[in-house]
C-alpha cells in the first residue's frame, strides 16, 4: 500500500519552486556521500581511498553545502586532502557561506592543508566568500600568523576590501595581531594602507540627503552583529538547531528535553511530532481522507494553544528553532504572536535571536519565517542581515519573503540607500566586489516592484 507524507510533498514543492535541485536531500540520499563526509571528518584516509576506488562523488554537497574537500581542510586530515586533490576535487567550490577549501584552512589555520591548496593547480587565492573575504582577511582577523605569510609569499592580494569595508589589515590591527600586522606592512612600522579607502558618510554619496546614511551602512552592520552576540537566547538556538542535524532520527525529542518546556507544552509537541506527519492512502476513501485531514488539525490546533497559553520568553529559543523547519501555519502563527509579544519585553534580545535566524535557515521555510519576524520587528538593524540574505538566497530559495521584509522595515528606502552607495564606492575593487553592486540594483528594483 502506498502512503505518501505530507511533510515530504511540502519539501519537495518549496524546493522545486525555487527552480532549483534539492542537493541537501540528494547527498543525504546517497550512502556513499554520507561516508565520504564522515569519512573527510573523521580522518579516515582508507574509507577516502575506498570511495573514490568506486567512483563516488567526490564533489557532493552536505547540509551546508560543504564538500569532503572543504571538510578535511577543517578538521585537518592532510593526507585526505593529498588525495582529494589527486582525484581531482573542486579545489574551487564554495558552500553555502561562499566559503572556499583555502578559506576555511586559513580560518581554523591549519597550515599544511593551506600550503597543499596553494600549490595545487588551478587554485582561486583571491577568492570572495558572501561577505567579501579572502583566505588572507580571514586568517589576519583571526591572527594565523603562518597562514598569513604562506598566503602572501603565494601573492595574495592584502588590498581587498570585504562587505563591510575592512581589510586584512585594518582587521589584524583591530584585533591586536602584532605579527600579522608587520607582515601586512612588508615588515614596516604598524600603517594603515587602507585609510584612503574608509568609508564615511560623506564619501559614500554627493548627490543624496545625508539622513539616507545615518547610520551608514558599515555602522549598521555592526549594530546588528552587537545584537546577535549579546543575545541570551542565541546559544539555546544554535544548540537546538545543531540537533536538528545530527539527530534526524530523534531530534525532536531531544531538542523538547534540551528546550525545558513546561510538562503541557511538551506532551503537546510529543504528540503533534507522533501523530502530525499523517500519512495519506490514495486509495482511501474521501470520508476517510477527511478523518485524517481533520485528526491532524486536531493536534496541530493542540499544540498551537499551548504554545499561546503556556509558552514564555523563556522559550523562544525552541520557537525559533521550530520555525526553522516544515512548521504548519497554525503553528507559524502562533510562534509568531509569541515573538511579537516577547519584543516588547526585551527587544534587543529577541531581535538578536531573529538575526541569528535570518543567519543560519537553511530552507525556504525557515527564511520565510524568520524574515516575517523581522519585519514584525520594523526595527532597521534587521536590514543588513535580510540585505545578506537576499544576496545568498539564489543558492536557497526564499528571496520574496525577504524582499517583503526590508520593503516593510524601510519602505522610503532610506537606510537601504547606504548599502546601495557603500556598493558603488567598493564595485571597482575587483571582481567579486561588482557582484555586490548587481545584487544592489536587482534588490532595488524588487523593491521598487513591491511598492
Amino acid at each position: 500500500m502506498l502512503y505518501i507524507s505530507i511533510s515530504l510533498i511540502m519539501s519537495m514543492f518549496l524546493w522545486s519552486k525555487n527552480g532549483i535541485a534539492d542537493i541537501t536531500d540528494k547527498s543525504y540520499s546517497n550512502a556513499s556521500a554520507l561516508q565520504l563526509f564522515e569519512a573527510s571528518k573523521s580522518g579516515d584516509l582508507a574509507q577516502i581511498k575506498a570511495l573514490i576506488t568506486t567512483k563516488a562523488d567526490i564533489n557532493a554537497r552536505d547540509d551546508y553545502f560543504r564538500t569532503a574537500l572543504m571538510l578535511a581542510s577543517q578538521h585537518g586530515h592532510i593526507e585526505i586532502v593529498h588525495e582529494l586533490l589527486e582525484a581531482n576535487a573542486d579545489i574551487n567550490a564554495k558552500d553555502g557561506y561562499g566559503m572556499t577549501a583555502l578559506m576555511i584552512a586559513a580560518q581554523y589555520d591549519n597550515v599544511p592543508i593551506v600550503q597543499a591548496l596553494l600549490a595545487s593547480r588551478g587554485l582561486d587565492i583571491n577568492a570572495l566568500d558572501l561577505l567579501g573575504n579572502t583566505a588572507l582577511i580571514l586568517a589576519s582577523e583571526n591572527g594565523n600568523t603562518s597562514v598569513v605569510e604562506a598566503l602572501l609569499a603565494a601573492k595574495a592580494n592584502k588590498l581587498v576590501i570585504n562587505k563591510l569595508g575592512s581589510t586584512a589589515l585594518q582587521l589584524a590591527r583591530n584585533k591586536g595581531h602584532a605579527d600579522v600586522v608587520k607582515l601586512l606592512n612588508g615588515g614596516k612600522p604598524q600603517k594603515d594602507l587602507a585609510d584612503k579607502t574608509k568609508l564615511t558618510n560623506n564619501q559614500q554619496s554627493t548627490n543624496k540627503p545625508s539622513d539616507a546614511f545615518l547610520p551608514s551602512w558599515p555602522e549598521l552592520v555592526q549594530s546588528a552583529t552587537t545584537l546577535k552576540e549579546r543575545s541570551s537566547y542565541v546559544p539555546k538556538f544554535k544548540e537546538l538547531r545543531v540537533l536538528q542535524y545530527k539527530e534526524r532520527g530523534d531530534g525532536y525529542s531531544k531538542a523538547s528535553s534540551i528546550a525545558g518546556l513546561r510538562p503541557e507544552v511538551a506532551t503537546a509537541f510529543a504528540r503533534y511530532i507522533r501523530e502530525g506527519d499523517i500519512k495519506i492512502d490514495p486509495k482511501a476513501s474521501e470520508a476517510a481522507r477527511a478523518k485524517t485531514f481533520r485528526a491532524y488539525d486536531d493536534v496541530t490546533n493542540a499544540f498551537s494553544t499551548q504554545i499561546k497559553k503556556n509558552t514564555t520568553c523563556n522559550d523562544l529559543p525552541f520557537l525559533a528553532y521550530l520555525a526553522n523547519t516544515e512548521i504548519v501555519s497554525a503553528v507559524e502563527i502562533a510562534i509568531l504572536q509569541r515573538i511579537e509579544k516577547c519584543l516588547t519585553e526585551n527587544r534587543d534580545a529577541v531581535l538578536g535571536l531573529i538575526l541569528v535566524g535570518i543567519e543560519e535557515a537553511v530552507g525556504p521555510w525557515g527564511i520565510e519565517r524568520f524574515a516575517k519576524f523581522a519585519a514584525s520587528s520594523g526595527d532597521k538593524r534587521a536590514l543588513p542581515e535580510l540585505v545578506h540574505r537576499y544576496s545568498m538566497s539564489h543558492a536557497i530559495g526564499g528571496r520574496e519573503p525577504v524582499v517583503n521584509a526590508i520593503a516593510k522595515i524601510d519602505p522610503n528606502q532610506r537606510f537601504i540607500a547606504g548599502y546601495f552607495a557603500w556598493a558603488d564606492h567598493i564595485s571597482d575593487k575587483d571582481a567579486y566586489n561588482r557582484h555586490a553592486i548587481d545584487d544592489a540594483r536587482s534588490l532595488r528594483q524588487e523593491l521598487t516592484r513591491s511598492r
